[in-house]
């Protein structure tokens, strides 16, 4: 199955994951999540790792749960190996245990701690799929670049952008506002590229 997106979460928290899923494959994003794609009869380990490495981006649905999860935090260690964005849908407000904020030193995240859960669908979708519309060339210039989306923000942080080329992002009128250029960010692996939305 080919996918964009590996969703990371807590088994405790199926009940956000499966709609999450839904969203972004009705926005035509393909994910990958366990165990739906798990295939039965190979080795559930290699599997993970060959599905965090096809992914363009993991999202982490990041709670209390996945917080306390040593699968998450294998995940995320896959993740790192492999330069993967990763995008935090924060579902509780809390601090990232020294484990997991080893990989998400820079506190950027789409904030959906407020319910109805249905209402950061939408918008984190759209989001996603402005992102993945770039050109793999482009998303890898991207540099603190800031798009407006009503009330959310994406910022990626994918290498060097050059601001005197073409606006790597898909116009969507007053939804693609590109503003904020000077954001500075790692280059190592020691802190993870993110990718912001608030």
């Amino acid at each position: 199955m080919t996918h964009d997106v590996f969703i990371s979460y807590s088994t405790k928290n199926k009940s956000v994951a499966d709609p999450l899923c839904a969203a972004l494959e009705s926005a035509a994003i393909p994910c990958w999540m366990a165990p739906r794609d798990v295939q039965p009869g190979l080795p559930f380990a290699g599997q993970i790792t060959r599905a965090i490495h096809g992914s363009k981006t993991m999202v982490l649905i990041f709670s209390a749960d996945s917080n306390n999860s040593e699968q998450v935090l294998r995940e995320l260690e896959l993740a790192a190996d492999a330069r993967l964005p990763i995008i935090q849908f924060r579902i509780e407000d809390l601090t990232p245990n020294d484990d997991l904020q080893y990989y998400l030193s820079t506190p950027h995240w789409f904030d959906a701690t407020k319910a109805p859960l249905d209402q950061h669908l939408g918008p984190f979708a759209i989001a996603l799929k402005t992102l993945f519309e770039t050109s793999a060339k482009q998303m890898k210039k991207s540099l603190g670049k800031i798009v407006n989306f009503a009330k959310h923000k994406l910022t990626t942080s994918l290498g060097g952008f050059d601001s005197k080329g073409d606006d790597p992002v898909v116009d969507r009128g007053a939804a693609a506002d590109m503003y904020e250029e000077n954001v500075k960010y790692a280059a190592d692996l020691d802190i993870m590229p993110t990718i912001e939305i608030s």
